[in-house]
């Protein structure tokens, strides 16, 4: 009887949903984020990775404003070049190959979080999936021989 009322009344009935967040190219190299204490290192390829310690964490509400559960591959960079941006941060989604016990193969993880406990500028902590995923034994905690690149 109304055909415009019925499907202004459809239309508003339809929820939002935003678009998924693509991250960026990583920052360049030698840039320092607001807030930061290091530069964005330059971690182009396996040859030249970046190397430093390995933890890991149960993730949730991440400083990139996404929650993640324990199985997710995600993890934080270290405060120091993530600085002070919390979800405005250009490392926000940003994907990197990590290796974390010499001769297993790389695996791809996301980086959504900042880890404050991080000492090394290249260290990361990693979700606990990601963590056993890379053949990591909670046992052991800390792996210091990690390497990882930009993928």
């Amino acid at each position: 009887m109304f055909p415009h009322i019925l499907m202004t009344t459809l239309i508003s009935l339809t929820p939002f949903v935003s678009p998924s967040p693509i991250a960026a190219a990583p920052p360049s190299e030698g840039t320092t984020l607001p807030g930061a204490q290091a530069p964005v290192p330059s971690c182009n390829t396996q040859a030249t990775a970046c190397h430093g310690s390995a933890t890991y964490y149960t993730p949730g509400l991440g400083a990139c404003g996404q929650t993640h559960s324990p199985s997710d591959l995600v993890f934080a960079f270290s405060q120091k070049i993530m600085g002070s941006l919390d979800t405005n941060n250009a490392l926000c989604g940003q994907k990197v190959k990590i290796v974390m016990i010499k001769g297993r193969a790389p695996v791809t993880a996301t980086g959504v979080d900042k880890c404050m406990s991080c000492i090394g500028n290249d260290d990361l902590d990693l979700s606990d999936g990601l963590f056993k995923a890379l053949g990591g034994d909670e046992g052991v905690g800390t792996y210091t021989n990690m390497t990882w690149w930009w993928a």
